[in-house]
C-alpha cells in the first residue's frame, strides 16, 4: 500500500501497520523489515544490479560523491571514502575479523597505527631520505627488560617486553626532540616501543663486539707467532726456563706447573737456571748475579755489578753472605807525656852587600 501522509511518502504491506519504506519531506528514507539474515542466503534487504562489472551504492552530498560501496567484476567488495578517511569503530571489543584471524603469513609485521591511522610500514630506501649510519647503541645497556601483566588482565598471562617511558628517556632522539624508538600519543606521552626498529642498534653493538673480538684474536695470533708463547721451540730459552722450574719442583709440586704454553706477566723465583740462550724483551731485575757458562772451558762465572762496575767472579753465583764492615785502624790513644816539639832550625844571617867604589 502506497500513501502520503504529513509530507511523507510511505510504502506498507497489506497486513502490517508499520511502514516498510518511508521517505520524509527532507528526503530521508527509512527501510523497515522484520526479516533477519538467513544462512541460506536470504537477506533482510537486497540491492540487485544486472551490471556485471561494477555494482554498488554511492553516497553523495549535493551531487558530489563522498563514499562508495562497490562490488567489482571479481566479486571483491570495497568500501571507499572518496573525500575523507575511512573510520572503523567498534563499541564493544573492537574490530573483529575472522578472515584476518584465519589468514596467516610468516613475513614480518608491516602495519602500524599512527595517530589513529592505519599505515603500511616499509623499509625500502625508496621511501627514505637523510640516510646516515647509526653508531649509538650503548644506551641499550641502561634499559631494563621487564615482565608484566596488562591492566585489563592483571591475573592472566604474563608478557615480556620494555617500558616506553624508559626507551624514550634512555634512547636517542631526532632533531625535533622526538624519541627514535618510542611512539608518542596525542598528548606527547611515550605510548609504544618500536620493537622492529630496535634491531638496528642491536646489530651495531653486535658488529662492534665482533670487530673487537676479531682484533683481540689477531693480537693473540701475533703474540703466538712472535715467540711469546711458552714452548720448547717457540721462544728461545723460555722453554728451558720451564724445564728448570719443573726440575726445581721435583719434590712433588710439579702439579703447580701444568701449562706447556702460556704467557707470564710476572715470574718470581729465588733461583732460575737457563740451559740455552734467553731473550728478554723488557726489564729484568736480578739482585745477586747471573751465572754464565764459559763457552771455552765450560766453567761457570758469576756476572754481577760491584759499586756500579760490571764484575766477573769465577764460580756460580751463590746466595751472598753478609759482608762484614771494613776493619778500621784504631786511632792512637793520647798519652799524658807531651810530645817534644822539634827544635827550630837557625835562621842564617843576611850577607852584607858591599857598597860600590866611586869612580874617579
Amino acid at each position: 500500500m502506497i500513501s502520503s501522509d504529513g509530507g511523507q511518502f510511505r510504502i506498507r504491506d497489506n497486513t502490517a501497520v508499520e511502514d516498510r519504506i518511508a521517505i520524509g519531506s527532507d528526503g530521508a528514507a527509512t527501510f523497515t523489515s522484520s526479516k533477519g539474515y538467513a544462512s541460506n542466503g536470504a537477506a533482510t534487504w537486497t540491492f540487485n544490479s544486472t551490471n556485471t562489472t561494477d555494482r554498488g551504492i554511492e553516497i553523495q552530498e549535493s551531487g558530489t560523491a563522498h563514499a562508495k560501496l562497490r562490488v567489482d567484476s571479481s566479486d571483491n567488495f570495497s568500501i571507499e571514502a572518496l573525500t575523507g578517511s575511512l573510520a572503523l569503530t567498534g563499541a564493544g571489543s573492537g574490530i573483529v575479523s575472522v578472515t584476518i584471524t584465519n589468514t596467516t603469513t610468516a613475513t614480518a609485521a608491516n602495519m602500524v597505527i599512527e595517530s589513529n591511522i592505519l599505515k603500511r610500514s616499509t623499509s625500502s630506501a625508496r621511501y627514505k631520505t637523510n640516510i646516515e649510519p647509526m653508531t649509538d647503541w650503548r644506551w641499550l645497556l641502561d634499559v631494563q627488560p621487564v615482565t608484566f601483566n596488562p591492566k585489563t588482565d592483571p591475573d592472566g598471562r604474563k608478557y615480556g617486553g620494555l617500558i616506553a617511558e624508559e626507551i624514550a628517556e634512555e634512547g636517542p632522539t631526532n632533531d625535533a626532540g622526538y624519541p627514535l624508538f618510542a611512539g608518542l600519543d596525542e598528548l606527547g606521552r611515550p605510548d609504544d616501543v618500536a620493537y622492529p626498529h630496535l634491531v638496528a642498534p642491536i646489530i651495531v653493538g653486535l658488529q662492534e663486539h665482533e670487530a673487537r673480538i676479531a682484533s683481540l684474536s689477531f693480537r693473540i695470533d701475533q703474540l703466538e707467532q712472535a715467540n711469546v708463547t711458552v714452548s720448547s721451540t717457540g721462544f728461545p730459552g723460555l722453554g728451558s726456563i720451564l724445564d728448570s722450574v719443573r726440575a726445581m719442583l721435583s719434590d712433588g709440586s710439579l702439579a703447580l706447573v701444568k701449562a706447556v704454553e702460556g704467557v707470564f706477566a710476572k715470574l718470581t723465583t729465588d733461583e732460575l737456571e737457563v740451559k740455552t740462550a734467553a731473550t728478554f724483551h723488557q726489564a729484568v731485575t736480578v739482585q745477586q748475579g747471573i751465572t754464565i757458562i764459559d763457552q771455552g772451558d765450560g766453567q761457570p762465572y758469576c756476572f754481577t755489578m760491584l759499586y756500579g762496575s760490571p764484575t766477573t767472579i769465577p764460580g756460580a753465583c751463590s746466595t751472598p753472605t753478609a759482608t762484614p764492615p771494613p776493619t778500621l785502624e784504631p786511632e792512637p790513644t793520647p798519652s799524658d807525656t807531651p810530645t817534644p816539639e822539634p827544635d827550630p832550625e837557625p835562621t842564617p844571617e843576611p850577607t852584607a852587600t858591599p857598597e860600590p867604589t866611586p869612580s874617579e
